[in-house]
C-alpha cells in the first residue's frame, strides 16, 4: 500500500511560524518606538466662549524653551466636549502632555455636530464652511493668544480659556 504524503501539514506550520515571526517583529518595533516617547501626565482644562461652555474648540499646546528635540516636535491637543472641558492627548487621545511650559492656541471651526452648543438649532453650527474659525483666528497663534500653561509632575497650571467671538473695540 502506497502512503500519500501529507502536504497540508507543512503549509499550515509554515504559515503559523511566519505569523509568529511577524507578530514578534511587530512587538519589537512597538517596544522600540515606545522608548522614544516622553512621559506624559494627565491634563484637563476648560474653555468658555462668550461666557458659555461650547463643544468643538480645539486647544493645542505648543512647547516653549525646551532643548529636547522630541518635545519640540510635539503638539499635545484636545477638543472640548459640550460642557467646555477637554483632555489633552500627545500620542493617543487623552494620554496627557509631557512636563514642560507651553503656549496655548484655540480654534473653533464651524460645521459638524461637534460644534453644537445646545439642543437649540444653531445655524452656524451646521455651516458648510468648515475652514472658518468662529473666533476669527485671534487665538490661533501661540504668540498672540496670550494663554500659557505649565505642566508639572504633581500639579498643572491650566488657566480657564475665556474666549470671545467678538472683536474688542479699540479704546478711544
Amino acid at each position: 500500500m502506497e502512503r500519500m504524503p501529507n502536504t497540508r501539514a507543512r503549509p499550515r506550520r509554515t504559515v503559523a511560524m511566519g505569523s509568529v515571526a511577524a507578530l514578534g517583529s511587530a512587538a519589537i518595533m512597538i517596544v522600540g518606538c515606545g522608548s522614544n516617547r516622553l512621559e506624559t501626565v494627565p491634563v484637563r482644562g476648560e474653555v468658555r466662549v462668550d461666557g458659555k461652555p461650547v463643544a468643538g474648540v480645539q486647544v493645542v499646546f505648543h512647547p516653549v524653551g525646551s532643548t529636547d528635540g522630541r518635545l519640540a516636535k510635539l503638539r499635545p491637543t484636545g477638543r472640548t466636549a459640550a460642557d467646555g472641558t477637554y483632555e489633552i492627548g500627545t500620542y493617543e487621545m487623552a494620554d496627557g502632555a509631557p512636563l514642560a511650559e507651553y503656549l496655548l492656541t484655540a480654534e473653533w471651526f464651524a460645521g459638524g455636530p461637534e460644534t453644537t452648543t445646545s439642543s437649540s438649532e444653531d445655524p452656524e453650527a451646521h455651516s458648510s464652511t468648515l475652514e472658518t474659525d468662529r473666533l476669527g483666528g485671534r487665538f490661533a497663534s501661540p504668540e498672540a493668544s496670550g494663554f500659557k500653561a505649565s505642566i508639572g509632575r504633581l500639579t498643572s497650571d491650566i488657566p480657564q480659556l475665556n474666549l470671545s467671538t467678538t472683536v474688542p473695540k479699540p479704546p478711544g
